[in-house]
């Protein structure tokens, strides 16, 4: 083993168990890693260096030791199959153990200097993914009576399954992204009132604006769930309650360094870009209103037509098709003011072979609980219709 360079040795070492997974660890193990600790620290804590060279050091060891970390994991599941695989994934574990100690004193002495996107082990992750089921197994054991909770605890539910469930991720698996969801989860089950309140406040909400919880899918609740209630008031008392409701937004806040999703904007932005479209929109209409009124009046009410419309026959159950419309908003195929306009705009319009009114909030409602087999239903048709134009 090179004296300036001993993570030689757990590099040889990791090399060799690729190669014959019934190596197993010597008796100078602990020697060996014992040194390389010692010179970790040697380049980072003793060393005199600067501020930034040695930030550079402490992510470097971290991301090299995280490295073979993984590459133990990977070999421990690769040999599973073979008549000592259990030995085999316990020898890595081992070593995966001995090399955790060494990365707890890279968080514990130089956690100010590693970065925030740092990747973590898979062994890490792992147990992470363990804990978050636990916490999920709890969350779901509480008796929720307002569907409004049940709606939102459903979203963080359902993100949270498809975390843990992901195998291959389109994004970089981070020590924050983790512990963020673990976090969540936590305070969720700690908060003694999860249901709105009389005083018009909402514990689990305001939970959820203060640790950013800028899930495309709760955002896009967030937002119905407010058009909605404007929608339910008169034209003049609209302006007015979107601006209480504004007022109570811009007097939160979140948390500095906690997302969600790092790469989506925040929660509170988001919400405030909507407030302020929609305040100047009202605006608009209602003075557009006012001249519309002082121009008709005086003019005979159109009669209204007594023929019911013919709507579209879908052969989709209401529930696969409030996942097609949500979609259909969300990646902005159809564009309107909110997604309660598209369903408004839409819903009416069309039948199933089980009802033939269909009540546009009802279906919308049923977009945010979406069962596995009515995904499947959806995505299968939107298979045919690819095909099909495939074919054109």
């Amino acid at each position: 083993m090179s004296n300036r360079n001993p993570l030689l040795w757990l590099d040889s070492l990791v090399e060799a168990l690729k190669s014959n997974p019934h190596e197993t660890l010597s008796s100078e193990t602990e020697s060996h890693l014992h040194t390389i600790l010692s010179y970790i620290k040697q380049e980072v804590f003793f060393t005199d260096r600067t501020k930034k060279n040695r930030k550079v050091a402490v992510n470097y060891f971290h991301e090299t030791l995280v490295y073979y970390m993984n590459e133990l994991y990977a070999i421990g599941q690769k040999y599973t199959h073979i008549s000592d695989g259990e030995k085999v994934k316990a020898t890595c574990n081992e070593l995966h153990g001995k090399l955790r100690l060494q990365l707890d004193f890279l968080e514990i002495h130089f956690h100010d200097y590693l970065k925030d996107n740092r990747k973590i082990s898979r062994y890490y992750l792992s147990s992470a993914k363990d804990t978050l089921k636990e916490l999920i197994g709890k969350i779901e054991r509480k008796k929720i009576s307002c569907a409004h909770t049940k709606n939102v605890i459903g979203i963080v539910i359902d993100t949270t399954k498809k975390f843990i469930s992901t195998v291959k991720y389109p994004y970089a698996v981070t020590y924050n992204c983790v512990q963020y969801r673990v976090e969540l989860l936590r305070k969720i089950n700690e908060l003694s009132v999860w249901e709105p309140q009389d005083n018009g406040t909402f514990p689990l909400d305001n939970l959820l604006l203060l640790m950013n919880f800028n899930s495309k899918t709760y955002v896009s609740y967030l937002i119905t769930e407010l058009s909605e209630s404007i929608e339910s008031t008169t034209n003049k008392a609209k302006e007015e309650l979107l601006l209480n409701y504004y007022k109570g937004l811009r007097q939160l806040h979140s948390l500095p360094g906690y997302a969600f999703n790092p790469e989506y904007h925040g929660i509170l932005d988001l919400l405030d870009k909507w407030f302020d479209e929609e305040i100047n929109f009202y605006r608009k209409l209602t003075t557009l209103t006012d001249i519309n009124v002082t121009e008709t009046k005086g003019q005979p009410e159109a009669e209204k037509s007594t023929t019911s419309k013919s709507k579209v026959l879908c052969t989709l159950s209401a529930d696969q098709i409030a996942l097609m419309l949500r979609a259909a908003d969300e990646v902005r195929m159809l564009s309107a003011r909110s997604l309660t306009a598209v369903f408004r705009s839409i819903v009416p319009h069309i039948s199933t072979r089980q009802t033939t009114d269909l009540s546009f909030e009802s279906v919308r409602i049923k977009s945010y609980n979406a069962e596995d087999s009515d995904k499947q239903a959806a995505i299968r048709t939107l298979k045919k219709m690819i095909d099909k134009i495939q074919d054109y």
